[in-house]
């Protein structure tokens, strides 16, 4: 219902869009038609950290000892969105949502994919019956293969595509490679590296099992000394060195700075034996890389650059609520920004909500494709948000955790400046203010009961039209 309204307002708004697009971006081009959206040559490099929280990044100015100078130029060059979301408070649901455009909650894939052990023993792909159970509630650990992923969207718009790092979703017959990205570097069935050094590889014992874990195709010949952030940013600068003369997605996907916190030597020293605030600074200085290779082979003008985490950090993340794994601000909310050179504008900062499954639309309409016509069912492109709009036609966004978390399994929507938390295990309501209460400090719910009601009801049908499995609780223990 919502989609349907949502896409007659953005067709019959078509033309507008076309021509501001085509004026802006094209600038010398003649005019193009309504039917054919056309940003020749922008290229695309994604950056999408792993737990990295809202306030871990010096831009944001929370944590004076966290210095990122060259995410802060980043951030200056382009848009700061101050209310980007995660689709999951943890990575692979996010990840999901990314690669599809669509809530976690319609691909059956709501939780972190466990290691599906016994599906690499047999050695095939699992079936629609092989579901983890671990978290209380059946939820899939693979992306399905035919779910449209936007590597596949991006290489029919003549894109050229790369994935390196953290994929997180499923084994070796559902990786990048098999979903739609030419190039794949760095990938593991695993959600976090082995280790940060090489080799990256180990022995790792798991549920009383011993387990071989490596990141495949860079295992077998990393050299001695070296560093998985500065590999992959290493891969990345070939990729792009190596197609200049076409247009590309480089989706580059750290694993930093998830566990195990491991920092370089140098800048260990250099942060007072911080293995965290190193890893920090590993990543600030990849992000400078990639900008410096982009200047040197003459792409930064042509090329969008998108800076995102994938849910919240896991080391505190003042003044938001709670931590990665939790519906809380703290769990969701993330550090973004988008810099497209000759659009946005430099400095600039966009308030009005957004969340991962948008990243799918907008990069087909950055492509020339039309993003009303692309299977991101629940995502919005961000194009008119870039180009200094002020409003998407969208009433409201949820969060559906029905497993263990930081504060037990629940579900959320976010309306205007008010938010509700369902928390399942108890059916206990909060509701808060972000507005004036960005750390969700004063429930409100017992003073507002008709805005709970609304935005409950709101939540429920969202849940039903998107096909959210509830809990299924533990009779032993009673833990969801």
């Amino acid at each position: 219902m919502q989609i349907d309204r949502r896409n007659f307002l953005k067709k019959c708004s078509a033309v507008v869009t076309v021509a501001a697009l085509s004026s802006r971006v094209l600038g010398t081009e003649a005019m193009m038609s309504k039917s054919s959206i056309k940003m020749h040559g922008n290229n695309i490099l994604f950056l999408v950290v792993d737990d990295l929280g809202w306030a871990d990044v010096g831009y944001q100015g929370n944590k004076p000892k966290i210095q990122t100078p060259n995410i802060d130029k980043l951030a200056k060059s382009g848009m700061i969105f101050t209310d980007a979301y995660a689709a999951c408070p943890v990575c692979s649901p996010t990840r999901a949502s990314i690669a599809t455009g669509k809530y976690p909650t319609r691909l059956q894939l709501t939780c972190h994919i466990p290691s599906m052990r016994d599906t690499w023993d047999k050695g095939r792909p699992p079936n629609d019956a092989e579901f983890s159970t671990e978290s209380g509630i059946d939820t899939r650990n693979w992306l399905p293969l035919e779910e449209k992923t936007i590597g596949e969207a991006m290489k029919e718009l003549g894109y050229k595509t790369s994935f390196l790092g953290k994929w997180h979703l499923g084994y070796e017959a559902y990786h990048p490679d098999k979903q739609g990205f030419d190039v794949q570097v760095g990938t593991s069935n695993f959600g976090q590296p082995p280790s940060f050094h090489e080799p990256y590889k180990r022995i790792w014992p798991r549920n009383q099992k011993k387990e071989f874990v490596q990141i495949y195709d860079i295992a077998k010949d990393a050299k001695l000394g070296e560093y998985l952030t500065d590999r992959l940013t290493k891969e990345a600068k070939g990729f792009i060195k190596a197609n200049k003369n076409n247009k590309w997605l480089c989706y580059m996907s750290y694993y930093t700075v998830h566990t195990p916190h491991q920092g370089r030597k140098d800048l260990l020293a250099r942060h007072g034996g911080n293995q965290y605030l190193a890893m920090i600074a590993a990543l600030d200085e990849s992000v400078g890389k990639l900008l410096e290779c982009l200047k040197k082979e003459g792409l930064d003008k042509n090329t969008v650059v998108v800076f995102m985490s994938d849910n919240g950090g896991t080391n505190g993340n003042a003044p938001l609520r709670s931590n990665k794994g939790s519906t809380y601000e703290g769990g969701i909310r993330e550090p973004m920004i988008i810099s497209w050179p000759g659009v946005t504008k430099p400095g600039s900062k966009c308030s009005v909500p957004v969340i991962s499954m948008d990243f799918f639309p907008t990069f087909v309409e950055i492509g020339g494709g039309d993003p009303d016509k692309s299977t991101a069912v629940d995502g919005l492109s961000l194009v008119k948000l870039l180009k200094g709009g002020r409003r998407l036609d969208r009433e409201a966004l949820y969060w559906h955790f029905p497993h263990r978390g930081n504060i037990g399994s629940s579900g959320a929507i976010r309306k205007g400046k008010y938010k509700l938390i369902e928390k399942f295990r108890t059916g206990k309501l909060e509701l808060y203010d972000l507005s004036k209460d960005i750390g969700e400090k004063n429930d409100l719910s017992e003073e507002l009961p008709k805005i709970v009601n609304e935005l409950y009801a709101y939540l429920k049908t969202w849940r039903k039209e998107t096909g959210a499995i509830m809990p299924k609780w533990r009779k032993l223990t009673g833990q969801p």
